[in-house]
């Protein structure tokens, strides 16, 4: 497959180090520059060792000369160690640590191959980053700061945001670990939480899992609360601290690009009874959007209907669906500007009771940081 692969892509160069793009493609706003979209191919022909792009090779070598983008750069980096270009890459890798930000990431970029943007467009970045510092041997100190910076951006679940932000992130730290791990030596964590000692954990050359301190809730105050790592031994190390909690209604970004609606036609229906829910998304801005997301939540006593959300999707009205039992996920591949979608469901009343869902939301897939939230909507069903 990968052979098959590398033997298309060759066929699609266009003769000047690039690679010609479809004109029908389906997503016209989600589509990435092709600036962006050469370098991530010859990046992904790199990773995958295979030859015969030598002109596409030698173009990005100019990009890394020249480009003022850290996601172009990171990637351009990557490709000229991966290729054996060790001068040019060792050139590139010194232009893109100059770039790091105070924080330690790596800011100021337009966009990814996914057109993600904010959270998830820093987390790619330096995710790409990382990788090719790790490469070149060098800029020690830039990577630990890189990886604090990392280990900072953890959400929920062990993702670090979309699905590329995540897949890149743990990439850039499994490199990191093994090339951390064989320069280790030994070495103790020791948690100490408002002046308590809360645990102590070691370490040997060698080890890989995460040393994790867990139930430390007795340590904890109403207030502020001061949280203390002491490490003896000579390898850094990169640490996080994850906090978890509820909201019926989660605060609403100010900087979310698109509105959310939820209304239930009645909120007194009989059991076998259908009532409708209308869906309405609609873009807040003047310029058209890529992929967007709903998660509507549904009520429970109220079951959706799979061959209605089938029509939405072949009406064209959503790009994809994906259910779980009192959720559905409407996927939509672009919105024009000011564009507003109306989704209607269908559900039926199956089990009597007071039901209240938990809140919708809205947001573009890429950008998940800045999401629409909705009140969930309630029913009765007698």
């Amino acid at each position: 497959m990968i052979k098959r692969t590398a033997d298309w892509l060759h066929a699609r160069r266009d003769g000047k180090g690039g690679f010609a793009r479809n004109p029908q493609a389906l997503d016209s706003f989600g589509a990435a520059s092709k600036a962006v979209t050469d370098a991530y191919i010859v990046y992904s022909i790199s990773e995958a060792k295979q030859s015969g792009f030598e002109r596409e090779l030698d173009a990005q070598e100019i990009v890394a000369r020249d480009t003022q983008d850290p996601y172009i750069l990171a990637l351009s980096v990557n490709t000229l160690f991966n290729s054996g270009r060790k001068d040019s890459g060792y050139a590139a890798a010194k232009r893109l640590a100059s770039l790091q930000d105070p924080s330690g990431g790596w800011k100021g970029a337009n966009h990814s191959i996914t057109r993600s943007g904010g959270h998830d467009l820093h987390v790619e970045t330096t995710s790409l980053a990382l990788l090719g510092l790790l490469k070149s041997g060098q800029f020690d100190d830039q990577i630990e700061r890189a990886m604090e910076w990392m280990m900072q951006q953890r959400r929920g679940h062990g993702a670090f945001g979309g699905t590329q932000a995540t897949v890149l992130a743990l990439k850039a730290i499994t490199a990191y670990s093994s090339a951390r791990a064989r320069a280790m030596t030994p070495g103790t964590v020791t948690l100490v939480v408002n002046g308590k000692e809360a645990g102590q954990l070691s370490y040997q050359p060698g080890d890989r899992e995460p040393l994790t301190f867990a139930g430390i809730t007795k340590y904890l105050k109403p207030g502020k609360n001061h949280v203390e790592l002491r490490h003896t031994g000579q390898t850094p190390l990169p640490y996080s601290l994850g906090v978890t909690y509820r909201s019926d209604q989660p605060a609403q970004s100010p900087d979310t690009k698109v509105n959310l609606s939820t209304a239930l036609a009645r909120n007194v229906v009989k059991q076998g009874d259908s009532v409708r829910l209308d869906v309405t998304l609609t873009n807040k801005t003047d310029q058209g959007l890529p992929m967007t997301l709903a998660r509507i939540e549904i009520p429970g006593g109220l079951q959706f209907q799979t061959w209605q959300l089938k029509e939405l999707r072949e009406k064209g009205l959503i790009g994809f669906y994906e259910t779980r039992p009192r959720q559905v996920n409407l996927y939509l591949r672009q919105l024009q500007p000011k564009q507003e979608v109306k989704l209607p469901l269908d559900l039926i009343a199956t089990v009597p009771g007071e039901f209240t869902a938990q809140a919708s939301t809205a947001y573009l897939y890429y950008t998940s940081e800045h999401k629409a939230w909705v009140p969930g909507t309630k029913i009765t069903i007698e």
